[in-house]
């Protein structure tokens, strides 16, 4: 599996549009599905800001198969508690109540950024 189709699988699973990862970057979305498709090429630097958007670690990303992508994306910790990475920090979390909040963060993050896109007149 190359590099642009785990990103994409990955920021599908983690139910991001691509206009959301787009503004993000600080590029078009036309820009960022290009990335995607693999008709741009990617920087280091692109791949790494992507995968901390991603919540997800460059050099696992690098490394994963199709087979174990997923155990990539849901890391976890020796004691088996879920841990997220939240501003370059690993946090664990201690029960699903503090993932379902992690993941009402993240999609109210999206609707924010919709909604200004909206009233921007972008969409």
């Amino acid at each position: 599996m190359d590099i642009y189709r785990k990103i994409r699988k990955i920021r599908e699973y983690r139910e991001l549009s691509q206009e959301y990862m787009a503004s993000k970057l600080s590029i078009s979305q036309n820009s960022y599905s290009k990335v995607e498709r693999g008709k741009s090429k990617i920087t280091i630097d692109r791949f790494e800001k992507i995968c901390k958007i991603l919540h997800v670690d460059s050099q696992a990303v690098l490394v994963a198969n199709e087979r174990n992508l997923l155990q990539v994306i849901n890391t976890h910790s020796d004691n088996n508690a879920l841990v997220s990475v939240k501003n370059g920090r690993e946090i664990q979390l201690s029960s699903l109540h503090d993932l379902y909040k992690l993941r009402i963060q993240h999609l109210r993050e999206e609707i924010a950024f919709l909604e200004n896109s909206l009233n921007k007149g972008d969409m």
